[in-house]
């Protein structure tokens, strides 16, 4: 059985397939993921796979095409449901989907920077890649370091543990600021902060 109502509209390069007086999502049988399809273009008709049928006007090949058409002649090859050859269309589909997310698994695991995946619809998303994410969490304090800090100002902190404080705090947290919350007690010591050459210090003491 052959479908080929209605024209189609296809650019180089873009796997989106554009239909005018097209039914594919509600024909009966429906077009569906894997069936094959031919677009002519001059006298030549151009096999592709169909990867997803998004709308009655609009699917996704498999295979981006090299050529550009519009308003052009097509066919797709329907299969009757429940057959041997629906089950084998219906195989090749999943096959399909399965390889697209694998490409994508491992562009998405193996590349720096963002990345930009390919959905099955055609349409592209841009995401952050595994290294990129594993960059931003390096270096933040995870719940031992908070736990480090929380012994170190236990009581009364001096002079030294001061600078200790200050050692683990830059070895766990960014330079570009932030936030403590909670109760820290400085009976004496000081803490020092710098704008541009000039530092400034806080000092505290004991008033006891």
């Amino acid at each position: 059985m052959i479908y080929s109502d209605g024209t189609v509209t296809v650019v180089s390069g873009s796997s989106i397939v554009k239909g005018t007086d097209t039914k594919w999502n509600s024909n009966n049988p429906l077009v569906s993921p894997g069936m094959l399809m031919l677009i002519k273009n001059g006298n030549i008709n151009y096999p592709y796979m169909i990867l997803a049928v998004n709308s009655d006007t609009e699917l996704t090949l498999a295979d981006k095409p090299t050529f550009s058409a519009t308003d052009t002649t097509y066919s797709i090859n329907l299969t009757e449901p429940n057959n041997n050859s629906d089950a084998a269309r219906a195989l090749v589909a999943a096959n399909t989907y399965i390889i697209y997310f694998l490409q994508n698994m491992d562009l998405w695991m193996t590349e720096t920077g963002v990345v930009e995946i390919s959905t099955p619809s055609g349409k592209t998303v841009k995401l952050e890649s595994i290294k990129a994410l594993q960059e931003l969490v390096e270096g933040k304090a995870d719940s031992s370091a908070i736990d480090e800090i929380k012994e170190t100002v236990k009581g009364k902190a001096d002079a030294k543990d001061v600078v200790e404080i200050s050692e683990k705090l830059d070895k766990k947290f960014d330079k570009t600021g932030g936030e403590i919350n909670g109760n820290v007690q400085l009976n004496t010591g000081k803490i020092n902060s710098k704008h541009g050459d000039k530092v400034v210090s806080h000092a505290f003491q004991d008033k006891d």
